[in-house]
């Protein structure tokens, strides 16, 4: 069965949605927390994905984005345990090149796609409206 569509545009948080950005990649991590953190988000960034579950932990974030560029299956394994653990929080997989990584149980988002794109199916996908 469809989920009917919703228009969130007037939908407002009472606090801003908390994000983690978790990527090796410096560069990624410092675009996606600034650009995010500019369109008022809550932004935390974490350049040692092995770290992910005390970070959760420590600042109770509601979305976490994984870049899978490096490992698919070690970005497998920290979605597992963050469903298992934080089933609360939503969990967004990006890669540099997604159709060459399969994800399996979960798609991987180009790791570069518009701020927009991202921004608008974050907070969709927070909601429990699947778009992308």
């Amino acid at each position: 069965m469809e989920q009917p569509r919703v228009d969130i545009q007037n939908v407002r948080s009472l606090r801003p949605l908390r994000v983690l950005v978790a990527a090796r990649d410096a560069r990624f991590n410092r675009v996606a927390g600034f650009l995010l953190a500019r369109r008022g988000f809550d932004v935390e960034t974490l350049q040692r994905p092995s770290t992910i579950l005390d970070m959760v932990a420590r600042t109770g974030v509601d979305v976490v984005i994984l870049d899978a560029s490096d490992s698919v299956s070690e970005t497998a394994r920290a979605v597992a345990a963050l469903d298992a653990l934080h089933p609360h929080i939503t969990a967004i997989v990006v890669a540099d090149e997604p159709a060459e990584a399969d994800g399996g149980t979960f798609r991987i988002l180009s790791k570069w796609t518009s701020l927009e794109t991202l921004v608008a199916n974050l907070e969709a996908m927070h909601l429990g409206l699947e778009t992308f």
